[in-house]
């Protein structure tokens, strides 16, 4: 056997698993048969790719021999050896069952289908929105092999593209091809030569993304294409139409008729899903504005400053929303002079219809302030509902709007479960100290969907020449007034 006893201080030498280095780590004592092989096992392991020195995904406590197993296992995979490798981790997964990163390097390892969907299910029982495991069992449903490289994938590159042509739908009476219109009294789109009045509404359905899922797919696209405009034909009378990127309607300047944008040719965006319809006739959003305009706030302004309105120019149109629900974990802990006192209390909230508006102009803080909206009002997306208003294509891509969807739902769970003092105690030496309560929230999982909402924008002009935006929100009648433009004086 071995021995591993210092001779130069008598304390027990450490055996570097990695270099295979044997040393004292209180008198730095190297043996010195082993000193001229160092310098070329540490080139060698420099040589070796950067997945060797991946980082953990797993949070808690790792056992010692599971730790070791573990790393025994990636030594072996880095050297090809793959029956020694998925021996190995699957020693570390005997010894800490919950050790995620073992289980997901045997799904690597081992050539076995089965084997490798068992590990897998595995580390998302334990963490359910674990990327790589999700991505890797994607590759598995759709009969690819999987391995290291597989998740090393390029992030998609952002591509241009002045111009592309598109596809659209002319929203036409089926029975004798006039032009269709909302009602929005009834809520029902129809004609308005025939009368003919389209399929009833469809109420919304009970579907949406994950989020994890939708992001993964995006991040395998080889483009993100940036698109300046499209070019569309009317189906009605055959003339081009330019539209904007972000527009996703449009009414032919010659025959009247409106084409909405189906796809084009790079499938560079995605169609909604819900739609909230119009309610409200522009005579009375009319009316929800001058009320607001008697709120106490928009009335001490006029102390100062006259804001009453010589003319009014209001325009509704269909504005994109992404919503995210978002499915949180809360725990509170009991703290005293920076120490947890007791075990901490975990459960599960939600915060659902987060609406983060998908457009740069408007601008996102006027938009946002629009909320809530009741979905529960809302049908599955048709081209049909866009018969009398217009609307707007999404600029905001998916990635960053959960971003900000995040942000909003972790500032309400801190007002919903605040950081608070709770009593007060004294500690060993008599002293006064206070006992808060420490909340923090982790966002496990978030589904969403892409709807479009009803907007009003008004354009104010007062009686003083100053001129200002209002927005607002169709369904509610909530309205949102933009900051006052002055008029030039000289």
């Amino acid at each position: 056997m071995a021995n591993f006893t210092c001779p130069v201080c008598g304390q027990r030498l450490t055996l570097d698993f990695a270099t295979g280095k044997v040393y004292c780590r209180h008198c730095a004592y190297v043996r010195p048969d082993e000193i001229s092989q160092l310098e070329a096992k540490r080139q060698e392991i420099e040589a070796r790719p950067l997945s060797a020195h991946l980082p953990l995904t797993y949070k808690g406590e790792i056992l010692p021999r599971a730790l070791a197993a573990f790393r025994t296992g990636r030594e072996l995979f880095n050297q090809g050896n793959m029956e020694g490798a998925l021996e190995a981790f699957l020693r570390a997964c005997e010894y800490q069952r919950d050790f995620v990163d073992a289980h997901l390097w045997v799904a690597k390892s081992s050539p076995n289908p089965a084997v490798q969907r068992e590990h897998l299910e595995i580390v998302l029982a334990y963490e359910p929105v674990h990327t790589e495991a999700i991505h890797l069992l994607k590759k598995l449903d759709q009969g690819l092999p999987i391995s290291e490289s597989v998740y090393a994938e390029a992030q998609p590159q952002e591509a241009r593209a002045e111009s592309v042509q598109g596809h659209a739908k002319a929203l036409l009476c089926r029975i004798c091809g006039g032009t269709l219109s909302l009602n929005e009294r009834l809520g029902l789109v129809e004609c308005s030569f025939c009368g003919f009045v389209e399929a009833e509404r469809e109420r919304r359905t009970d579907s949406a993304n994950l989020l994890i899922l939708s992001l993964l797919e995006r991040k395998t696209q080889p483009h993100r294409w940036k698109v300046g405009t499209r070019i569309m034909i009317c189906q009605q009378c055959g003339a081009e139409h330019t539209l904007l990127a972000n527009k996703l309607s449009v009414q032919c300047r010659f025959c009247g008729a409106t084409s909405v944008m189906i796809s084009d040719v790079l499938r560079s965006f995605v169609q909604p899903d819900f739609i909230l319809p119009f309610r409200h006739t522009p005579e009375a959003v009319r009316a929800m504005i001058d009320r607001a305009l008697q709120r106490p706030g928009q009335r001490l302004a006029n102390l100062f400053n006259t804001n009453q309105i010589a003319h009014m120019a209001i325009e509704g149109a269909y504005v994109p929303f992404w919503l995210f629900d978002a499915f949180v974990k809360v725990s509170q802990t009991h703290i005293v002079q920076g120490v947890p006192i007791g075990e901490s209390q975990t459960w599960q909230d939600m915060v659902g219809n987060v609406a983060i508006p998908a457009v740069q102009a408007p601008p996102m803080h006027s938009l946002i302030q629009l909320a809530p909206f009741d979905m529960q009002r809302a049908v599955n997306y048709a081209p049909k509902w866009l018969a009398e208003y217009p609307a707007e294509l999404y600029t905001l891509d998916l990635d960053k709007a959960s971003l900000e969807a995040r942000s909003l739902v972790t500032a309400q769970m801190r007002r919903k479960y605040p950081y608070e003092v709770t009593d007060q105690a004294r500690n060993q030496h008599g002293m006064q100290v206070s006992r808060v309560k420490r909340t923090t929230t982790q966002i496990t999982n978030m589904i969403f969907s892409l709807a479009l909402l009803p907007v009003w924008i008004a354009q104010l002009t007062e009686v003083d020449g100053d001129m200002r935006l209002a927005f607002i929100n169709d369904q509610s009648g909530k309205v949102v007034f933009g900051e006052t433009r002055r008029k030039a004086t000289r």
